[in-house]
């Protein structure tokens, strides 16, 4: 009976060498995914970019940009950005039709986005509209 439970012993004790072993190489598995989910942080938050599309009376900006597009600029415009959010800020003297097309835009250049925000600006005393 002595001699089973010295045997016993020792295959107890390597199989807890062995699985110290697994531990330890598990703990190196884990620093190895943890930094590689660190390193694709970044890319991800890139993804998640808000752009503001400033609906004016017959044309359209994006962003901080100067440069006023038309229908057919913003389409390319927008399938050229990589973005998650979308601002529509309107101006007093958008007409409908300039409206719509900024939706139809952002529709075909990125259809699934996770949030679309209407903002009105401007107002009939403030701005003289061209097309009134």
């Amino acid at each position: 009976m002595c001699i089973r439970q010295r045997n016993h012993n020792k295959a107890s004790q390597r199989d807890s060498q062995t699985a110290g072993g697994v531990i330890r190489h598990g703990g190196f598995m884990r620093s190895i995914l943890g930094l590689t989910l660190l390193l694709l942080m970044p890319f991800t938050a890139i993804a998640d970019e808000a752009i503001t599309i400033y609906v004016k009376e017959s044309n359209y900006l994006i962003s901080n940009s100067k440069t006023e597009l038309t229908f057919a600029e913003l389409k390319k415009k927008l399938k050229s950005l990589n973005f998650s959010t979308v601002l529509i800020d309107v101006d007093y003297c958008a007409e409908p039709e300039t409206l719509a097309n900024a939706y139809l835009a952002i529709s075909n250049a990125k259809p699934t986005l996770k949030d679309i925000k209407l903002n009105l600006s401007g107002s009939h005393e403030e701005s003289m509209c061209k097309n009134v």
